[in-house]
Parts: structure tokens; sequence; C-alpha cells
């Protein structure tokens, strides 16, 4: 089966209080938990809000410009899906949604 990694941008948690974060912080553990169960769970994890972006322009190598705050990533998933749009559907089950979010879906190159 194909592996896929889902990238989590955006989502409006700026004026959460600490509850409402960490109702948040529960959705994704309860989600996480329910993938695991079904098998298709590799990995994941919530990525700092701070990073740079390495880039060569005109011959310089520059460190930005900086993707805006609500196209951040935010975290990662790594889960294994039949296909695609197994992997589409399963996305749309993503607490990230609810907030204004959106996640980024991509397919992992299998070379071998």
């Amino acid at each position: 089966m194909p592996d896929y990694v889902y990238l989590f941008r955006g989502g409006d948690y700026e004026d959460f209080s600490p509850e409402q974060l960490q109702q948040v912080v529960q959705e994704y553990i309860g989600w996480v938990k329910k993938l695991r169960e079904q098998g298709i769970f590799k990995a994941g994890d919530e990525l700092q809000p701070s990073g740079r972006v390495v880039r060569r322009e005109a011959g310089k190598i520059t460190d930005g410009p900086f993707a805006e705050t609500k196209e951040a990533v935010g975290g990662y998933f790594l889960i294994e899906a039949q296909s695609y749009d197994e992997a589409v559907e399963i996305a749309r089950s993503s607490p990230n949604l609810k907030n204004n979010g959106w996640v980024e879906i991509r397919q992992v190159s299998d070379y071998q």
C-alpha cells in the first residue's frame, strides 16, 4: 500500500483560550488513536512555528522569504492508504478542517 504525507496548514487558533486549545489537542489525539487502530498511521508530529526557507536566488543563498502564518506547516502525518482517493477521504476527518485549516496530501514516491 502506498504511503501519503499530510501537511497541516492554516487554522484559526490565535484567539483560542488554553481550554479550547486543549480541546483541539484532544481531538487530534482521538483522531490519531482511530488511525492507529485502523493500522494506517505510521508517524506524525506537531512542528515548531518558527523555521526557515533556504533557497538559491541570483547566485546567493538566502534564508527567506518566510511563509505567511496562515500558510505555515503546523504538523505532518505519514499514513498508509489503498489509493490517493482513500487518503483524501481519510483527511476529510482532520480536526484542522474544523478551524479553517487545510491538509495538503502528497504521495510518497516508491523508487524501489
